[in-house]
């Protein structure tokens, strides 16, 4: 097999990213590109088997055959030539997306994702390209510009992805988050899957009061609540703990403050976007200055 990095050409190592490839040159069969991260010896092709195939044109005996390579590694791309009957290009990204989180997104839109993988173009000069750095949910892309991004490239590992609006595509089903570094001519295609979500209802809140530093769990019932690695509850300014007991039923922890409080209860289901409910919860102070009668005598001024 032949590698990208070619021994007394500068530039020619792909240095940026533990990506690499190779192409297999064989003359019995057609040539095969294999990706690999270089320090774990995995192979970042999602399909099986986990490699792409030059053999577009199969005719008898004859084979695909890669004649020469040369890589971009400012957008991270692979130059590939072909023979068969007639010289063919074939443009190969050099990065992918491996993890995507939250893979949950709000459908109201504007949950920001961090997409991680390998091999993005850190030395991409989007002003002078005037390219800017694109997210495609599904079939939909979504793409800003350089002055008003939807996408933010953080470095060679990571990109932040904005998310679009449920009604601006089918989301009834997981799609794939895929990324562009080139004004969308090209995209990564690694099949991480996403969900938007519907934010979360809450119908009641039980108890409406609580007091100060207690212990309680208060109940909500609604609809739309998830089983969400995200989820949590957010009162008075605080995010508490969580607990998923069905779609319609959860419980919030009571937040530990010591100022009394008119607030409202609200959950995350992709711990940022928040539901407005605006269901209200009384934060209330121990009682004083309380009097009582005990065996028909009054006794005024006592604290119980």
């Amino acid at each position: 097999s032949k590698g990208v990095c070619e021994p007394g050409l500068p530039n020619s190592c792909l240095t940026s990213s533990p990506t690499y490839i190779y192409l297999g040159l064989k003359n019995s069969s057609p040539s095969i590109i294999y990706k690999y991260i270089v320090d774990e010896l995995q192979n970042t092709f999602h399909q099986e088997p986990s490699r792409l195939s030059l053999a577009y044109e199969n005719i008898a005996t004859q084979y695909q055959a890669a004649v020469a390579a040369v890589a971009d590694t400012e957008l991270r791309l692979l130059y590939v030539v072909t023979k068969l009957n007639r010289l063919q290009v074939s443009v190969i990204n050099l990065y992918d997306v491996l993890k995507l989180s939250p893979v949950y997104v709000d459908g109201t839109g504007g949950t920001l994702v961090t997409v991680k993988g390998t091999g993005f173009p850190v030395g991409l000069n989007q002003t002078d390209r005037s390219l800017t750095i694109a997210c495609k949910w599904g079939s939909y892309v979504y793409q800003g510009s350089v002055a008003s991004p939807t996408a933010t490239l953080i470095d060679s590992e990571t990109v932040v992805c904005k998310a679009p609006k449920k009604s601006q595509f089918d989301a009834c089903a997981d799609v794939p988050l895929e990324v562009s570094f080139e004004n969308s001519a090209r995209f990564s295609s690694n099949s991480i899957l996403v969900r938007h979500i519907n934010a979360a209802i809450i119908f009641s809140v039980s108890p409406l009061r609580a007091a100060l530093k207690s212990d309680i769990v208060i109940v909500l019932s609604g609809t739309g609540f998830l089983n969400s690695p995200y989820l949590a509850c957010f009162i008075n300014g605080e995010v508490t703990k969580a607990t998923w007991k069905s779609s319609i039923a959860m419980w919030c922890t009571h937040p530990k403050t010591d100022t009394p409080a008119v607030t409202t209860v609200e959950v995350t289901l992709d711990g940022q976007k928040y539901s407005d409910s605006k269901q209200a919860y009384y934060i209330v102070g121990a009682p004083t200055q309380v009097s009582w009668k005990l065996g028909g005598s009054d006794t005024m001024g006592k604290t119980e």
